[in-house]
């Protein structure tokens, strides 16, 4: 964890990213977002991160809260000759006694999720990406646990009698909560279960699909950059739709969604991520009228989509 010890280097960040953000130094000479990153981050910056800068307040009154952790999460995907790869990555830092925090190696033009910790202080996670200017200014406000729970509040609670608990409750998972089995049963679209994986010693996530209603599995070359020139990738198609981004004989390219969220990167990434072993469940909707709203995106290119849920 970095952690800002004086106000006056917060103030000094604060500055530098509002400096970059129009593009100019305090003489109006223009910077390059690499020179306005080592401002702020001196050392070897890594090729394309950026900085995150900002403040951390209470909700209730706008005080700075010093002490605060502010972390950065995301997936390095890492592209080699032959495989692919993907690990969870993490940044960290503590904010000032001013309220004040510097992120520094933040990935650019990636989802990167931020959380927010104190304790006493409660915050929901939210999403980010560095953009082309490599520094963003990103505030936070937090809410007291206990807000609500004044002295005068306090006197007034009414306290219950004891009560033994003699089972345990265990939260269901987010695929169940989705209504994924009552989709199943009404057999809305093709779906594949974790007891049916099981079954087979798949060894990627195309090995499953493949043979799966409404999908055609072909092999193409892989991207020459990132891969030997004779080797082939598997690319599902969904058949019966008709996409505009890729036409190839009434099959088309289906938008993916993971963990009920949509997977905007290529499927070669998508299997980086979810190894068979990862899967729990996979809906898959090539019939245009079948799929749930919650997963239509056909508006964009009449295609149908996938759905996979992990563990």
């Amino acid at each position: 964890m970095k952690l800002i010890r004086t106000c006056a280097v917060s103030l000094f960040l604060l500055r530098s990213a509002t400096a970059g953000a129009q593009g100019t130094t305090s003489d109006s000479t223009p910077q390059t977002p690499a020179a306005r990153y080592a401002e702020i981050c001196p050392g070897k910056r890594e090729a394309e991160t950026g900085a995150l800068v900002g403040r951390v307040r209470d909700a209730d009154d706008g005080t700075s809260l010093g002490n605060a952790t502010v972390t950065a999460e995301w997936l390095d995907l890492n592209l080699t000759v032959g495989r692919s790869s993907a690990r969870h990555a993490t940044l960290s830092a503590r904010t000032s006694g001013s309220g004040f925090y510097l992120l520094c190696g933040v990935p650019a033009g990636v989802q990167v999720k931020l959380r927010t910790e104190r304790p006493g202080y409660v915050a929901a996670p939210s999403q980010f990406a560095l953009d082309e200017r490599l520094i963003s200014d990103v505030n936070f406000s937090l809410h007291r646990i206990d807000r609500d729970t004044t002295a005068a509040g306090r006197e007034s609670i009414q306290k219950l009698a004891k009560v033994d608990v003699k089972e345990s409750a265990v939260l269901s998972s987010l695929m169940e909560r989705s209504g994924f089995e009552t989709r199943r049963q009404k057999a809305q679209g093709a779906f594949v279960t974790a007891q049916e994986i099981a079954k087979h010693n798949y060894s990627e996530l195309s090995s499953i699909l493949l043979g799966v209603r409404g999908i055609h599995i072909d092999y193409a070359p892989c991207d020459p950059g990132t891969r030997n020139s004779g080797t082939r990738c598997a690319i599902p198609f969904l058949i019966g739709g008709a996409s505009i981004q890729a036409k190839t004989g009434g099959r088309c390219i289906p938008h993916y969604y993971l963990d009920g969220a949509p997977f905007r990167d290529d499927f070669e990434k998508l299997s980086a991520v979810v190894p068979p072993e990862r899967i729990k469940g996979i809906e898959v909707y090539s019939n245009v009228g079948s799929i749930p709203a919650q997963y239509d995106e056909t508006t964009s290119d009449s295609c149908g989509s996938i759905v996979i849920w992990t563990r």
